[in-house]
């Protein structure tokens, strides 16, 4: 949970965002680089494919809540989400 209430780690998924979007044009590939550079393997097709639909579903949830938002702001805010549970998640906790 700290790592979740953190704004360190707010920040950080923030950034990584960012430099996904910087270095992958498309969506899948964007998700499939965070997931290797976080846990150092491929993702497989059916998590993949849950990320994609969260991401869709939160850009359109963000872009439904602010009208001033872009969708390209809003995908970067959805990214950042994904980004943000990656980098929460119980695979920092223990080393196998």
């Amino acid at each position: 949970l700290m790592l979740m209430n953190s704004k360190f780690t707010t920040q950080q998924a923030d950034l990584f965002a960012a430099d996904l979007v910087r270095s992958n044009s498309e969506v899948a590939q964007q998700i499939a680089a965070a997931w290797q550079r976080c846990y150092t393997q491929d993702i497989t097709p059916s998590v993949l494919d849950s990320l994609l639909a969260f991401v869709a579903t939160q850009s359109d949830l963000f872009l439904a809540r602010d009208n001033k938002l872009t969708a390209e702001v809003a995908h970067h805010k959805a990214l950042a989400s994904v980004c943000h549970a990656l980098l929460s998640s119980n695979e920092f906790l223990y080393v196998d």
